[in-house]
């Protein structure tokens, strides 16, 4: 386990740098970058989480409360948030980068990759499962936090709201209907499965690092901080109530928690770029918790696995 821990963490961290690296020697430019997301948002993101989705089997019937516990660990850390901004009497703008910051964590190509290195397809399955109002929360509450806190760019919030976004949700659906009727998947579709979940994961993780900032700045040191407890502290023991209260245990508890300990996500530093947050704040955020979160996964896994006895 902890061979795979440690492989699953660094392929998430490091394709981000080597995205750094191959535009920093020209190989990899904007344009390109977003064709690769185009390409794989239409393709091989949606196939995934189709066969994953289709093959996923419930180990409890209380894992049904998984999207609906994911989404309150989307609202669970804006409290704190808003209170730190407020208490350290932050800008407008950097009000804004911290809270959507917090709210939004490294679900997808942080902690469902971890889970499938660690645990195999049937963890990716239940982390998906887990992430289904991750998308609808993000394009919904995440844009009206930003809209609240920044300057609007309507040309630009439609262009990300454009139907390309919806081709990973039919995806999700026509999985999740293909194992309610209870149709059993091809062994072939398991191995195309079990290849492209790492190929996608490099690819867009390679593609987002070329566009990213790698930089904290001294003056962000204390609000990184307090992300970082939000993240690895807070939002973990959020988790291990709202798990308790919906009666989950065994694997799907274990999903629920390493979820929760994700950094932030890649997702929330579009915000600064259409709304006139702070992009250095965001970007600061972004790369202390997802250094951290390295330590941090290889500390935690296997105890939760341990504990749990999975």
């Amino acid at each position: 386990m902890f061979v795979r821990l440690i492989v699953g963490c660094s392929v998430a961290v490091g394709c981000l740098f080597l995205g750094k690296w191959l535009r920093h020697i020209g190989w990899l430019d904007h344009q390109r970058a977003q064709r690769w997301i185009r390409w794989l948002v239409r393709f091989p993101v949606p196939t995934t989480l189709c066969l994953s989705l289709w093959n996923l089997r419930f180990q409890s019937t209380s894992a049904w409360s998984l999207p609906l516990i994911g989404f309150m660990m989307v609202l669970s850390p804006i409290l704190p948030a808003w209170l730190y901004a407020r208490y350290k009497k932050l800008s407008r703008p950097e009000k804004g980068s911290f809270i959507t910051c917090a709210a939004f964590s490294n679900v997808g190509y942080f902690g469902a990759f971890v889970a499938f290195a660690v645990f195999g397809e049937q963890a990716y399955a239940l982390c998906i499962f887990y992430m289904t109002l991750f998308n609808p929360g993000f394009y919904t509450l995440g844009f009206w936090l930003a809209a609240r806190y920044g300057s609007s760019n309507q040309n630009a919030l439609a262009q990300s709201l454009s139907s390309l976004r919806w081709i990973p949700i039919a995806g999700m659906v026509l999985g999740l209907t293909l194992n309610l009727l209870q149709f059993e998947r091809p062994q072939p579709l398991a191995w195309l499965n079990q290849t492209l979940i790492p190929l996608m994961t490099v690819l867009y993780l390679t593609a987002i690092g070329s566009e990213l900032t790698f930089n904290i700045p001294k003056q962000t040191y204390p609000h990184c901080l307090a992300m970082c407890g939000i993240k690895f502290l807070y939002a973990p023991l959020v988790a291990l109530f709202l798990a308790s209260v919906f009666h989950i245990t065994g694997f799907e508890r274990m999903i629920i928690l390493l979820e929760a300990s994700t950094p932030v996500a890649v997702s929330p530093l579009i915000f600064p770029l259409l709304f006139g947050m702070d992009r250095q704040l965001s970007s600061a955020l972004w790369l202390s918790t997802t250094l951290v979160a390295l330590p941090w996964f290889i500390f935690l896994v296997p105890r939760l696995s341990g504990w749990l006895g999975v």
